[in-house]
């Protein structure tokens, strides 16, 4: 309609009398469009609004039973239903576009940090690591212990002394390492 009103305009002026005709009848063609266009864009703002309160509504209900992850498959999959659904709704108004989207960007993000635990949590890699780390603590442990044994039957009781203190330390990075084993078996 902006493209015809540019070409009304460069088609220039006709006589008063036919001018004024045409411009009233151009002027009721152009009523009844603008008139049809916001009636379309005021149903299609109640649709928007409708489609708005549905999905406020479905990602309440996600964001009760998604948040926080306890159970990361049924979070995943809960949120892979929702998301399906929530896109299904259909459009709603512009302005509300921002704040649903950081919502559910909220619970993606939540979901994947969730993952991202998981992981660090079950890590092959990691755990292998772990169990090499005790391991050579232990034996660490280990040889300061026939270190004192064979210090004490020398009657060396600073090197025993010493060796002790080295255990001290050992035992002490043992009690890390073991703990971080066992997060990998919660």
């Amino acid at each position: 309609f902006r493209d015809l009103m540019a070409r009304w305009k460069a088609a220039g002026a006709a006589p008063r009398e036919v001018d004024d005709a045409l411009w009233a009848e151009f002027r009721g063609l152009q009523d009844t469009f603008f008139n049809a266009r916001q009636s379309t864009l005021s149903q299609q703002d109640e649709e928007f609004k409708a489609n708005l309160d549905a999905k406020e509504a479905l990602l309440a209900k996600a964001e009760a039973e998604i948040v926080p992850v306890t159970d990361l498959d049924a979070s995943r999959n809960a949120f892979r239903t929702f998301l399906e659904q929530f896109n299904a709704l259909g459009k709603v108004p512009r302005e509300s576009i921002r704040g649903l989207d950081n919502r559910v960007r909220a619970l993606e993000t939540a979901v994947r940090q969730a993952e991202d635990a998981e992981w660090k949590r079950t890590d092959p890699e990691a755990r292998s690591r772990a169990e090499e780390t005790v391991a050579m603590l232990s034996n660490e442990i280990d040889k300061l212990t026939e270190k004192i044994v064979k210090a004490e039957a020398r009657g060396d009781n600073r090197a025993a002394d010493k060796a002790r203190d080295s255990i001290a330390t050992y035992q002490t990075w043992l009690d890390q390492a073991r703990e971080t084993l066992a997060d990998f078996s919660r």
